[in-house]
């Protein structure tokens, strides 16, 4: 028999249910219409989920009736939900994890055919056709404690919504879901209550009340407080008779006030923070974001319409999906290094909850850490060339002197050679020499410099007098040289020589970095209140691809051709930087622009006596 959509359909009548000595319900009544979603609300332990397992035949034991399409039945069980089409989305995971999702789905209906054997061509079929209906895609086969708790939610819920139902119960199930799941659950809930389907939905969140429910029935400690019609009923009323309210009008009112510039004030000291802020309601949709985050996340103003899932797509597709479900599980946790586009950050995620352990929305704070990445980095770097230069340096005066002993006997063998032929060879021979004797050279300039300490230079003067020294390698290419540098003294203490080789070398790379007709740019910029000096050479050849960047100071890596490139030229200039106590580093976008900034500690006192910038 076929119930009228509007017309009762299901009647619970004094239903009693006990825990030993806890009464959770205490005689409630409640009335089912067809083709209704009838929302059930109430505070933790009012009852909702012990009225609706009685339903469900999960309780033998209860007292009260039940009328069912007009039928009463004294004592209802789960073998009778089953024969009247009553399915239900528990609170808790409710599968057997080691079958699979086609077993867990048919477990009590298997279909038959030829009334003998099981159909399980038509069951893959059924499943597949249904996780079409709600976009999903996994392996049905696989036992589901193989699979991830989300998709075992999902099996649980085909398993509700498949054998067409006439009666379904979803227990807190946006409790359950992701965003993006309930975004395909809510059209198919609403497509079944169009077909007459009556649906009971437990929440405590209000606004999932107020946007799909045709009446709501308030419990509290194992009563009932009465049902309603949804639009007989505002926000505030039904607060009100969910929950415990013990202060007068006035004071409610005064209260409001007070906790309305409360809320305000807190909110301007979120969005001013200095580390990001994503507050989300307990839907997971964004409650507030404050511009630190919408900075470091690169985002606008329009995510609030987008919501929070659009902020990870810039994520990989692991870390999206690990941060998803830790949000999802109410898991507090630390993601310490995520690379979001240029930048690094730190992530962590913290679920709040009321006094009685209910998910009332989730915090994440966004911590930008890239220069503590990039100084990481750099220390590990400095760390590989120090104990490099030991070495080196070791080396390069081991093998230096029987290198000035085979070219002296070179020399002797040019002089006392007959024959014309081999003059040429020998000459080969001491110019590899030559060549060998300048790489022995660069390993040497990775020894301490003992020279630095109170001897004065003028920077500003060294790199000019570099610039003209190179001038005519520009020329050569045609090269536009761009000159910012003060003609006042910049002083710092080092040793000049070394200074000026740290510009050679990268003065040279520019210019070799360049095509016919680039540009090349040098800046000298003070800064005073820092106490530092910067020296830029930009220019805007084909740059430095991401795939090497680690390796630029490493001692004899090159990118460029020739046998002439020792690798050694940056590594040199590290070294030297390092030991003026400088820095040394680069940005680099290939074929637009590629900077190398090196800053030294300014002598200070120089400008004090009258040296402006």
């Amino acid at each position: 028999m076929t119930t009228a959509i509007g017309q009762p359909l299901l009647k619970m009548k004094d239903i009693r249910v006990a825990y030993d000595s806890f009464e959770a319900l205490k005689g409630v009544d409640f009335t089912l219409r067809a083709g209704e979603i009838h929302a059930i609300v109430g505070e933790h332990r009012a009852g909702k989920s012990s009225l609706v397992k009685v339903l469900a035949g999960s309780f033998g034991k209860y007292s009260g009736d039940i009328t069912l399409r007009g039928k009463n039945y004294v004592a209802f069980n789960e073998r009778m939900a089953i024969d009247n089409r009553i399915t239900m989305f528990y609170q808790g995971l409710n599968v057997i994890p080691t079958l699979s999702a086609v077993q867990n789905i048919f477990l009590s209906k298997i279909p038959k055919r030829y009334g003998i054997f099981s159909d399980y061509g038509r069951m893959n079929s059924m499943v597949r056709g249904f996780m079409r209906t709600l976009d999903l895609d996994f392996n049905i086969a696989t036992p589901l404690m193989n699979l991830p708790i989300g998709v075992q939610n999902m099996v649980e819920l085909i398993k509700v919504f498949l054998f067409d139902p006439e009666i379904i119960i979803l227990d807190e199930i946006s409790s359950r879901l992701t965003p993006i799941e309930m975004e395909k659950v809510y059209p198919y809930i609403l497509e079944r209550k169009s077909k007459g389907t009556s649906i009971i939905y437990i929440t405590h969140y209000m606004n999932e009340v107020f946007q799909f429910a045709d009446r709501v029935t308030v419990l509290k400690n194992g009563t009932s407080m009465g049902t309603e019609e949804i639009r007989n009923i505002d926000n505030f009323t039904l607060y009100r008779m969910a929950y415990s309210f013990v202060l007068t009008r006035n004071e409610l009112q005064e209260d409001n006030i007070k906790l309305y510039y409360l809320k305000m004030y807190n909110e301007q000291i979120i969005r001013n923070l200095p580390i990001g802020v994503i507050i989300l309601d307990p839907l997971n949709a964004i409650y507030l974001i404050n511009n630190s985050a919408l900075t470091l996340i690169g985002a606008g103003d329009d995510v609030f319409d987008r919501g929070f899932s659009s902020l990870l797509e810039k994520l990989s597709g692991e870390t999206r999906d690990d941060m998803l479900s830790k949000i999802r599980q109410a898991t507090e946790f630390t993601w310490e290094e995520i690379q979001f586009e240029s930048k690094h950050v730190r992530v962590k995620y913290f679920p709040f909850k009321d006094s009685l352990g209910t998910v009332m929305g989730n915090i994440i704070l966004i911590e930008d850490i890239s220069k503590d990445v990039s100084f990481r980095e750099y220390y590990i770097r400095t760390q590989k060339v120090s104990s490099i230069a030991e070495l080196a340096a070791g080396i390069a005066h081991e093998i230096n002197n029987p290198l000035g002993i085979i070219k002296n006997y070179v020399t002797l063998l040019k002089l006392e050679a007959g024959n014309a032929d081999a003059l040429p060879l020998i000459s080969k021979i001491s110019a590899e020499i030559e060549r060998i004797k300048e790489i022995i050279a660069s390993l040497l300039s990775f020894s301490k410099l003992t020279s630095k300490t109170g001897r004065s230079m003028d920077l500003a003067s060294a790199l000019n007098e570099t610039i003209v020294l190179l001038e005519h390698k520009m020329a050569e290419k045609s090269i536009v040289l761009t000159r910012r540098v003060p003609e006042t003294p910049t002083m710092i203490t080092g040793d000049e020589n070394r200074i000026r080789q740290v510009f050679v070398n990268l003065l040279m790379n520019s210019v070799e970095a360049v095509d016919a007709n680039g540009t090349i740019e040098v800046e000298l910029r003070r800064k005073l209140d820092d106490g530092v000096v910067e020296v830029l050479i930009a220019d805007n050849g084909r740059g430095i691809d991401e795939s090497i960047r680690d390796m630029v100071f490493e001692p004899f890596f090159t990118d460029k051709e020739g046998k002439n490139n020792t690798g050694l030229g940056l590594t040199i200039c590290h070294h030297i930087v390092q030991a003026h106590d400088g820095v040394i580093y680069f940005e680099s976008v290939p074929g637009v622009r590629t900077v190398f900034t090196v800053a030294f500690p300014l002598v200070v006192d120089a400008f004090k006596e009258g040296v402006k910038t």
